[in-house]
């Protein structure tokens, strides 16, 4: 007879792993993009708008994902989101970029999304127990790297020609089929509990969605525009890289222990005291660029950043089961798209107006703000004496 534990262990390294691979994929999708349609003279205005096709389309499938996976079943929607993401990273460099390509992303964010949703409640609910943020933690680290690694490959491959995509292709392929020979698609979500509606469980989080915006907001905004900053504070081009590397080596390895500490906390505080931190951290950025402080700091702010998502899905394991696991995901994915969908450009145009530091501040004032919201709804849920 099969040992429960045993193959409970094995069907969450098959997630771990295949979401790993996943991550690959679309860690090259993004500057593979962007790159290849401005090597065919396209503007970056015009690259905007069709890399804004993926949000938009995680954020519309988010809504219907719930009922289309009790529909179907895991297992089945796990299938057909590995195969037709395939399909859609090899159909790129065969289909023009006007207007094909904005089909192509938006259907691609739908897909993705789906697919990042149903492999994260997996791991939720394979990973409930006293270890569960331990095991966030280190799935938080593994999508860091992953994503990080995915850049890499364009360095051997570059971005003419349809081999990138290809690749892409190649390796959501192989995550699904890692992920389907080791069982996590036959994980049952809908056998322990009545499915709510999805706006529901998005009422039921809105204190976690409000701190996980935060998340959302630095992560969005410092990918896109550290780089920049470190270079507008008259770092060199490789300490301005340098800079993100820091920040994403933080968020790879630091948030672990961080987030194993937050967790020892109540928890109605470990979230509020996490965004708190990561307020101060970012004013620590502002205080100390000139200094050499700046790099250990920055380490620190993404490790904080970071460790959000990593407390955020350790509680959403605790607060759902059955199938609202799914509409849990699918919120937190629905926060990410929406608020990332703003982070770059308000950043942007602050520092534009008001010069570099408008990207700390940025995500200080937005951070200060959330914390500020998520007290008052803790304090309007608590009855009065």
């Amino acid at each position: 007879m099969a040992d429960p534990s045993r193959e409970r262990l094995g069907q969450l390294i098959a997630a771990l792993a295949g979401v790993s691979v996943f991550g690959l994929s679309f860690g090259l999708l993004y500057p593979l993009m962007a790159l290849h349609l401005e090597g065919q003279g396209y503007s970056a205005s015009y690259i905007g708008l069709v890399a804004a096709m993926q949000p938009l389309g995680l954020v519309l499938s988010n809504f219907l994902l719930p009922s289309i996976a009790a529909r179907i079943g895991v297992g089945r929607l796990l299938k057909i989101c590995v195969v037709a993401i395939s399909l859609v990273f090899v159909a790129y460099p065969f289909l023009p970029p006007t207007p094909d390509w904005f089909l192509l992303r938006f259907v691609h964010g739908a897909l993705a999304s789906s697919l990042y949703v149903v492999s994260e409640a997996i791991i939720i609910r394979l990973s409930l127990g006293e270890g569960s943020t331990r095991v966030m933690s280190i799935y938080t680290a593994v999508m860091q790297t992953t994503f990080g690694i995915g850049p890499l490959i364009l360095m051997v491959v570059g971005v003419d020609g349809p081999a990138g995509f290809i690749i892409g292709g190649s390796l959501t392929l192989i995550g699904g089929i890692i992920m389907i020979l080791g069982g996590a698609g036959r994980v049952e979500l809908f056998e322990e509990s009545e499915r709510k509606p999805f706006l529901s469980v998005l009422w039921q989080l809105k204190i976690l969605l409000v701190s996980f915006a935060v998340f959302a907001f630095s992560d969005a905004a410092t990918a896109d525009l550290l780089p920049v900053y470190g270079m507008k504070l008259s770092f060199s081009t490789a300490d301005a890289a340098m800079l993100l590397a820091a920040f994403l080596f933080g968020s790879t390895l630091l948030q672990i222990p961080l987030s194993y500490l937050f967790a020892k906390a109540k928890e109605s505080l470990q979230l509020p005291i996490n965004v708190g931190a990561i307020t101060m951290s970012f004013v620590a950025m502002v205080l100390l660029w000139d200094t050499a402080f700046i790099w250990p700091v920055t380490a620190v702010a993404g490790a904080l950043t970071s460790s959000i998502n990593t407390i955020a899905l350790a509680q959403l394991g605790r607060r759902l089961q059955g199938g609202d696991l799914i509409a849990g995901t699918a919120s937190l994915t629905t926060v990410w798209g929406m608020t990332a969908l703003g982070a770059t450009p308000i950043a942007g145009v602050g520092m534009d107006i008001a010069g570099p530091q408008a990207l700390p501040w940025s995500i200080v004032l937005f951070s200060a703000l959330s914390l500020m919201i998520s007290l008052l709804l803790s304090a309007q849920r608590k009855p009065v004496a």
